[in-house]
Order: C-alpha cells, then sequence, then structure tokens
C-alpha cells in the first residue's frame, strides 16, 4: 500500500458516523484522526457508526494490547459516549478481526461492537438502508 487514505463522513439524519482508512496507521496516526474527527462540529459521539478497515495495515507495536489500551484511554477523554450506541467494523483479514475484538473487549464505553466482511450486512445490523449512502465512496476499501 503505498498512500495513506482516511475520509470520515457524517450523516446527521441518519446519527451516523462513517470512517474508511487505507494505508499504514500506527498508534499515533489513529489518535491523530480521532482528535481530527472529534473537532469536527457536526460529530457526535453518541452516533452509530460504521469504520471501513480492510485495506489498513495496522503497524501497532508487538504489544498491541498495550497499545490498545493506550487507544482506548485517549478516546475516552475525546469522545464521551453518553448513551448506547452500534459500531459496525468491516474487515477483510484475521488481523484486523483479531483487533477489532480485542478493542471491544477493552473498551468500556458502552458501544456494541460487531465486525463484518460487508457493507451490506453491517448496515442490516445498524438498521440502514444501503440506498442511504449511495454518495459515500466505499469502492475505496474494494482493491
Amino acid at each position: 500500500m503505498n498512500k495513506n487514505f482516511y475520509k470520515y463522513y457524517i450523516l446527521k439524519d441518519k446519527n451516523l458516523y462513517i470512517e474508511i482508512l487505507k494505508g499504514n496507521f500506527d498508534l499515533a496516526d489513529f489518535i491523530n484522526l480521532k482528535k481530527t474527527e472529534s473537532e469536527d462540529p457536526d460529530f457526535d459521539p453518541n452516533f452509530n457508526s460504521i469504520l471501513d478497515i480492510r485495506n489498513i495495515e495496522n503497524t501497532f507495536s508487538k504489544d498491541i494490547k498495550n497499545d490498545l489500551e493506550k487507544f482506548s484511554k485517549i478516546i475516552k477523554t475525546l469522545q464521551s459516549v453518553t448513551k448506547r450506541r452500534k459500531a459496525a467494523i468491516i474487515t477483510c483479514k484475521p488481523s484486523q478481526v483479531a483487533g477489532s475484538t480485542w478493542y471491544q473487549l477493552i473498551d468500556d464505553r458502552g458501544i456494541d461492537y460487531k465486525v463484518f466482511s460487508t457493507l451490506e450486512a453491517a448496515t442490516e445490523w445498524l438498521g440502514i438502508n444501503e440506498i442511504d449512502l449511495k454518495n459515500i465512496d466505499f469502492s475505496l476499501t474494494d482493491s
């Protein structure tokens, strides 16, 4: 993967936040991305979310548990969740599933995480019609 790509969409009318990532991301990158989105005036940490990480390569340290715990602590200070919400994570590699599963075990903010391999399954679980996402370019992760 040559270039990092990160794009987020906030669909206020759907109470939905979408993140699409492609490239190599380390812990500092993820923290910076979360700081940026938290500063967006339309961002609401209580919105349901879709995180598409099918085309990322995590470059966390060998102690991924420690990295994820650090990330979790920082996220809690940036994004205070006040109601129960859902987060659909779209993956395609076993390492992505493992990292996502580990993170949901340590995140105690009241978020129901579920890992999917398709956008269709993720939107179904969130109760969103895929047609509502017609202006979102998910093709970036279809390589």
